[in-house]
């Protein structure tokens, strides 16, 4: 039958067990392709509770014993009895078939032959690290990160390179084959299931996807004789928050001290290797930050800092299924109020403390509104999850989601009107995202990492000058007068798209900023650490814009004691009046300046600063005062470290 007109069959319910057309029944099969059949043209099925029919139909609830003839004629009476039950079953074949798709089939079993093949091919390999997801899935962001990213890479190698999975333990730290994951993750059977040593060669990229600490942080040397053997070492690192603020990781002294020491040892394993990618350019300008305050070899070396933004889409990141028996009443139930979601595991830092006590304010005032918190309970928390479990409008008002899957996730996002990001510091912020993927309206506090991925697509409170009750209040009452729709006009990236910046990071070495340790550091007018109040960025230069005032300051740079050059370049244009000075402690230091009046800027100009400083700096910075007559550009600003 050709299959225009077996749809046709499944749409008219020819293929049924009662008149009515309603109900499809299979009994055992190898597969079970006519069940997915059935429920794609939204014909819900009943099946053996034998073979594969299980794993396909996706829920004991239409399964029946096929040896027992009353047991099929119960489920087809139960099923059959109301229009609720039969309502149910569609949309369960509805959520079930989604997981099934020929593209998906196809791109697997492509996976498989290309994991056989590569045992014979003469290809480079990127060697994706994922010590941690092997051994346990902790269900927390960053492993989410780490299976949408590895996913992509598998299903779509960079060219010219193979993707091998490998894996080490704090009891045997070779570097392995990570076979088993592999053929678990991707659902197939290899030929060969062993987990021999990984062979690195030249030419190779190693790529420390995984944030395996208690792994990494203990090679001693080993990253660092890869990278000098001729392979590309390379770290994806997440943020910098440990060290930057240890407070919110231990309130014990030791604990607190051995938290941070543990986490400075996988940074110092870390810049062994060839570079990083950093998830967000925020987390990159902390990373080079760290790297100028903690030196590398004495000789200076080359190292690469990139970035690239996380991805969005749930659907193709690995997920994880199932939800609630009782979901489809809960979620009714939620629907009669607005929702606003917090996403993320229960730590300090994430601000749902203050979330908690503004919507308790909320409540008292008569506000119905929803707080669902969705997350693992993590540390430092153990009377806030206590005043959560104990709270009296809990299931009522306030719900709390722990270890949920990623298809219950997006459902929950789907009926939120807002996400609520309180959080005090992030390195990326990957619930913000996933929220506009599903159109849900974002409240954030005003943070700059929640500024460069949500942009001005977002509602942001600050509560030294705003509180986020207030915040809330006026949300709502705008969106009944008029919708937000802010977050319909952000901008955010799919796995795919994220996976390929990676890609083109690690084996085409684009988007690569590269800096000479201990010898010159190199800030373009488009670098964060640099700002402007009267200059406008065009091409390469800063430029500009005939209005008095601070052409350029940043970028509050720490320097080591020692000697030092400080290179300002100037594009062609004219110079009617202009002070440039480099300055530290607040501008209070001045370690160098020159003005110029009427210059005649006929090519490219250097401006330099030689000096000698027998203290470490804290916040060096350069400054450009121009009056309103000057037509100039900055090009560049560099440091170097004079031997």
């Amino acid at each position: 039958m050709a299959g225009r007109d077996l749809c046709s069959v499944y749409f008219r319910g020819k293929a049924v067990c009662k008149p009515s057309g309603k109900l499809n029944i299979f009994s055992a099969k190898g597969f079970g392709l006519p069940v997915l059949e059935a429920m794609s043209c939204g014909c819900p099925a009943i099946a053996s509770n034998t073979s594969s029919l299980p794993e396909v139909v996706g829920c004991d609830d239409y399964l029946f014993d096929p040896t027992d003839p009353q047991s099929i004629k119960n489920k087809i009476v139960e099923l059959l009895s109301s229009d609720e039950a039969l309502k149910q079953a569609q949309k369960h074949a509805h959520r079930q078939m989604e997981q099934f798709s020929w593209d998906k089939s196809a791109a697997v079993a492509v996976s498989a032959m290309q994991l056989v093949s590569r045992l014979e091919r003469k290809n480079k390999t990127v060697w994706l690290d994922i010590s941690e997801l092997a051994q346990t899935d902790a269900k927390s962001g960053i492993q989410r990160v780490v299976r949408a990213l590895i996913n992509e890479f598998l299903l779509n190698p960079p060219n010219g390179f193979d993707v091998k999975l490998i894996y080490a333990t704090q009891d045997n730290p070779e570097y392995r084959h990570a076979t088993g994951f592999l053929a678990q993750t991707m659902n197939i059977s290899l030929p060969d299931m062993s987990e021999p040593p990984a062979d690195f060669k030249r030419g190779d990229v190693f790529y420390g996807v995984d944030f395996c600490p208690g792994i990494q942080s203990n090679r001693g040397g080993f990253y660092k004789e890869l990278r000098e053997s001729g392979i590309e070492v390379v770290f994806l690192v997440h943020d910098l928050i440990p060290v930057l603020h240890p407070e919110w990781w231990t309130n014990n002294r030791a604990d607190q001290k051995g938290v941070i020491t543990g986490f400075e040892q996988w940074l110092n394993a870390v810049r062994e290797g060839s570079g990083v990618i950093c998830v967000s350019d925020y987390t990159k300008e902390w990373f080079k930050k760290w790297i100028l305050e903690n030196s590398f070899e004495p000789q200076g070396r080359d190292y690469f800092i990139s970035y690239a933004h996380n991805g969005a889409d749930i659907a193709n990141s690995s997920p994880s299924y199932g939800v609630p028996e009782n979901w489809d009443m809960l979620k009714a139930e939620l629907q009669t109020a607005p929702n606003f979601i917090m996403v993320g595991t229960i730590e300090p830092r994430k601000g749902h403390a203050d979330v908690l006590d503004c919507f308790e304010k909320l409540w008292q005032q008569g506000n119905k509104a929803n707080l669902l918190i969705v997350g693992k309970t993590g540390w430092l928390v153990d009377e806030l999850i206590k005043r959560i479990q104990s709270h009296p409008l809990l299931n009522e008002r306030l719900f709390f989601f722990q270890a949920i899957s990623d298809e219950l996730l997006e459902q929950l996002y789907q009926i939120s009107d807002g996400l609520i990001a309180a959080s005090y510091d992030e390195g990326f912020g990957l619930p913000l995202i996933e929220a506009a993927q599903n159109k849900c309206e974002i409240i954030a506090r005003d943070i700059p990492i929640f500024r460069e991925v949500a942009g001005d697509s977002a509602t942001y409170f600050d509560m030294d000058k705003n509180s986020l009750d207030q915040v809330i209040v006026e949300w709502l009452d705008e969106k009944e007068d008029k919708p937000h729709g802010k977050v319909t006009s952000m901008k955010w990236l799919t796995w795919a798209e994220s996976a390929n910046r990676h890609k083109a990071i690690l084996t085409e070495k684009i988007f690569r900023e590269q800096i000479r340790i201990n010898e010159k550091i190199c800030y373009w007018p488009n670098n964060t650490r640099l700002g402007t109040e009267v200059g406008t960025v065009v091409l390469a230069g800063l430029h500009t814009t005939k209005t008095e005032g601070m052409l350029l300051f940043g970028p509050y740079l720490p320097l080591p004691e020692g000697d030092w050059k400080i290179t300002v370049s100037l594009g062609q244009g004219f110079i009617s009046y202009a002070k440039i000075d480099v300055v530290s402690d607040g501008a209070n230091t001045v370690w160098g300046e020159e003005s110029c009046a009427a210059l005649d800027l006929k090519s490219k100009t250097e401006v330099e600063f030689c000096f000698s400083n027998d203290r470490p700096i804290a916040d060096l910075e350069v400054r450009i005062r121009v009056d309103a007559l000057s037509d100039f550009s900055v090009e560049r600003v560099s440091v170097v470290r004079v031997k």
